[in-house]
């Protein structure tokens, strides 16, 4: 991936844990850019480019989706889950399963992380810590 690429990865992928309600992580605590690499690496030729152009549509989504003349990365971390959701439930599908294909690769990355499983209950914890 491009380092344009891996930017907008940086900042796509933590804001699907990014809203101010639900399970949130902190600054740090999951590395996505490890969690989409390992993804690239066993992906075909057709989910590569399907990442590459979901990345595309996530970080322009505040023109196409928002009506707003900004950047994704102008955007706080809860306007951008906003938006990722509204992204999740668009009338058209290939929008809503690109999305949805990135929201797996940063779930991927955030279960890699000890912590996030010890906080959400995954791994058969009694009561999870939001």
């Amino acid at each position: 991936m491009t380092r344009l690429e891996l930017f907008w990865a940086s900042l796509v992928l933590p804001s699907f844990a990014g809203t101010e309600h639900g399970f949130r992580m902190r600054e740090g605590d999951v590395d996505y850019l490890d969690g989409l690499a390992r993804f690239m690496r066993a992906a075909g030729v057709k989910a590569r480019l399907g990442v590459r152009f979901a990345f595309f549509l996530a970080v322009t989504a505040p023109l196409w989706l928002g009506g707003k003349m900004s950047g994704f990365s102008s955007l706080s971390r809860s306007e951008r889950g906003e938006l990722l959701n509204r992204m999740s439930s668009h009338r058209v599908f290939i929008v809503r399963e690109l999305s949805l294909l990135l929201k797996l690769i940063a779930c991927m990355a955030l279960f890699r992380s000890t912590e996030a499983r010890e906080r959400s209950g995954y791994d058969g914890d009694d009561e999870p810590r939001l």
